[in-house]
């Protein structure tokens, strides 16, 4: 009747964007019902990894980078409703599901450093910009106070 945990293990998907990812997790789960979580089902431990990888499989792959990426909770949360509904029939209680690892190609990392990169410096022409404008404009407002005091002194 413990929290047990079973990891699921690091799972390669090819998401809704055409970007592939590896994606590892971890299942929490208890027995809720012994006698059906052992006449139901063979081997329930094994039984809970195995639809846990396919749900995390296919979750995963209906969603894009930005979202798995910032939205973690929420597509582990979808996992566990999946995995929660059949597990139930067995007398098993998914507790909670949580992604641990995604991991990106290589390549791109090297884009999206060189994507965040090029916004740095998109950001910081944009600032130097605005400070220009704001020195302009302060030295033409320098400039016509010098010119009233000149017409005052004259």
């Amino acid at each position: 009747m413990r929290v047990r945990t079973v990891d699921i293990p690091a799972q390669e998907v090819i998401k809704m964007d055409n970007v592939p990812v590896k994606v590892n997790g971890v299942v929490y789960f208890k027995v809720e019902d012994p006698s059906k979580a052992v006449l139901n089902v063979k081997d329930y431990i094994f039984a809970v990894a195995q639809y846990a990888q396919t749900a995390l499989r296919d979750v995963v792959g209906k969603k894009e980078l930005d979202d798995l990426l910032s939205k973690r909770e929420k597509v582990a949360e979808d996992i566990r409703k999946i995995v929660d509904e059949i597990m139930q029939q067995w007398g098993i209680d998914i507790v909670s599901i949580n992604l641990q690892d995604i991991f990106l190609p290589q390549e791109l990392i090297g884009a999206m450093a060189r994507q965040a990169e090029a916004e740095r410096e998109k950001r910081a022409a944009i600032i130097k910009s605005e400070g220009e404008i704001k020195t302009a404009e302060n030295l033409k407002r320098l400039q016509m106070s010098w010119q009233k005091i000149q017409r005052h002194c004259i």
